[in-house]
């Protein structure tokens, strides 16, 4: 997780609008660490998606779309994977000009 000394100088960088700024650079954090989760996992969008109760293409276009997960869909898709939460969330590492390895290198 972001340390809040980081996240209120990304907030100063990105701004807060939900398609881009800090919202969607979360969001696109997420979907490609759930892409790359579910990569060294070996699972399909379909063998996922009826794991947490959605279909296939349903769970492809959360991964693919900025701001699609919630909550509890993370929460279960962590376990589905069987990962941590905090696995799928942006880290200190996640910078907003570059990015982490699984923002820079999308599934």
């Amino acid at each position: 997780m972001l340390p809040m000394a980081a996240m209120a100088g990304l907030v100063a960088v990105l701004g807060e609008g939900a398609e881009g700024g800090l919202v969607g650079w979360m969001d696109r954090c997420v979907g490609a660490r759930v892409g790359r989760a579910m990569k060294e996992a070996g699972v399909s969008d379909v063998d996922l998606g009826e794991r947490v109760g959605m279909t296939g293409a349903s769970l492809a276009g959360r991964v693919a779309r900025a701001g699609s997960f919630r909550v509890d869909e993370l929460i279960l898709v962590a376990a589905a994977l069987g990962r941590d939460v905090q696995d799928l969330l942006p880290a200190d590492d996640c910078l907003s000009n570059d990015g982490c390895i699984f923002c820079r290198n999308e599934t």
